[in-house]
């Protein structure tokens, strides 16, 4: 990409300069009815640092709007008042190409194509069913660092509700490649079939304490909503964050590790990319290492203020948004032990999966998960379905009550929103056993 030669540019204490393309389209299945839209997008921005940042976007990137945008970014940059931070430009001169497109483009399949998958998904689900499709490509050239970046990502949510519309069953797969990830799909229907079922038999759960085991869905929630948020450096900043002046300190047993890492291209990892939006390489980040609070995720920004490093943690919605910090794919690190191990010796417990709802306090770390499903654990065994388990506590204390963690790992994907912008993630992580939760 050409940088535009604007008077003042070449004078900013930092800028970067994006052009943006994307091709997506969506199909989606409710009460028998198909719907199905394709979006082109394609847009230029510039966000300029002098007294502050200043902003500008454009969806016709011609020349000429393109060196007005960029006008009005260095005009805005030394309008608005506020304490600037030291020139971070300079930092990361670099030049990079990063082409992630799927072995099944999702642009070589016509809408016909898509519609017969949709609808053979939903033949294989009992009850009222919603299919969404997701998929698209999108490039994006960052000018300053000489970037460019293609990828292809993919994405089905499927819906299951009981006929009296009070149960439902959910699920979504997707990742950072073609339809070829898609394929297990069709075993996810027959999962959400069997799911239904205990939730239809499943009986009101007894309020109480209980020794909880929590399948890896619901693991990356914890990782994600109670840990993951406090670790965005502008939640630290904005004293948002339960893990301000916690760095070095411990927060949980030696046993747990909390990771955000880009870098995972398999068939779980939907927030997945090469280099961020400001340019900088995606690297894996150790939140929590061995107990200890390790490391913030940073932009440009938020490490020019803490005195760190980015970590490749800037991403933005679109090319008409500011990039801010926010997580990719974040998880517990697995353990050693057998998932069977985890159930022996519970004479009386729960063992919780999924997610359906919940809410976390960044600053308090107090949060409530409600689970998808719910089962009651008898000597070692799983039992009986419940209904309505609520998981409750505080992020420090029920760290500490994680007494062991399985072998296995699994993952969760989804879109993650803040700040009005919405961004493609996962979450994930082992089994998990906690002593003495609140649950109801």
């Amino acid at each position: 990409m050409e940088i535009p030669q604007v008077a003042g540019l070449d004078r900013a204490k930092y800028f970067d300069i994006i052009y943006s393309e994307s091709t997506s389209k969506l199909v989606s299945l409710k009460d028998g009815k198909i719907e199905s839209e394709s979006i082109n997008s394609r847009g230029f921005a510039c966000r300029v640092l002098n007294n502050a940042y200043g902003f500008c976007s454009t969806n016709a990137p011609s020349k000429k709007n393109v060196f007005s945008i960029v006008g009005k970014a260095i005009q805005l940059s030394l309008f608005k008042s506020g304490n600037a931070q030291e020139s971070i430009a300079g930092r990361f001169q670099t030049s990079k190409q990063a082409f992630l497109v799927g072995k099944k483009n999702v642009l070589e399949r016509s809408l016909e194509e898509d519609i017969a998958f949709v609808r053979d998904l939903a033949k294989q689900i009992k009850g009222k069913v919603q299919v969404v499709l997701r998929a698209g490509i999108g490039l994006k050239s960052i000018g300053n660092v000489n970037a460019t970046r293609e990828q292809t990502s993919s994405r089905v949510h499927l819906s299951l509700l009981s006929s009296d519309g009070s149960q439902q069953a959910s699920e979504s797969i997707g990742a950072v490649a073609g339809y070829e990830k898609l394929e297990s799909a069709y075993r996810v229907a027959e999962e959400l079939n069997v799911r239904l079922e205990n939730l239809k038999k499943a009986k009101p759960l007894k309020k109480g304490k209980y020794t909880v085991i929590i399948d890896p869905k619901l693991a990356g929630v914890l990782a994600h909503e109670a840990m993951g948020h406090a670790s965005e450096a502008d939640a630290v900043i904005a004293n948002d964050s339960i893990l301000k002046d916690m760095m070095g300190k411990s927060i949980a047993p030696e046993s747990i590790s909390i990771t955000d890492s880009p870098h995972l291209f398999d068939s779980t990892a939907y927030g997945s990319y090469a280099f961020d939006d400001e340019g900088m390489d995606a690297q894996e980040t150790i939140i929590v290492q061995d107990g200890i609070v390790n490391s913030y995720l940073h932009s440009l920004y938020t490490s020019t203020r803490l005195g760190a490093k980015s970590t490749g943690n800037a991403r933005r919605q679109d090319y008409s948004c500011m990039p801010i910090v926010r997580m990719s794919n974040t998880y517990f690190r697995p353990g050693e032990a057998r998932v069977e191990e985890l159930f022996e010796g519970v004479s009386e417990g729960l063992y919780l999966k999924g997610m359906r709802g919940g809410s976390v306090e960044p600053l308090s770390g107090n949060f409530i998960f409600a689970a998808q499903e719910g089962f009651l654990i008898k000597n070692g065994e799983i039992g009986e379905p419940v209904l309505d388990a609520f998981l409750a506590g505080n992020i420090k204390e029920t760290l500490f009550k994680i007494d062991l963690l399985a072998n296995d790992f699994g993952t969760s994907v989804g879109h993650c929103g803040k700040a009005g912008q919405s961004v493609p993630v996962s979450d994930g992580g082992p089994h998990m056993r906690i002593r003495e939760m609140r649950v109801g």
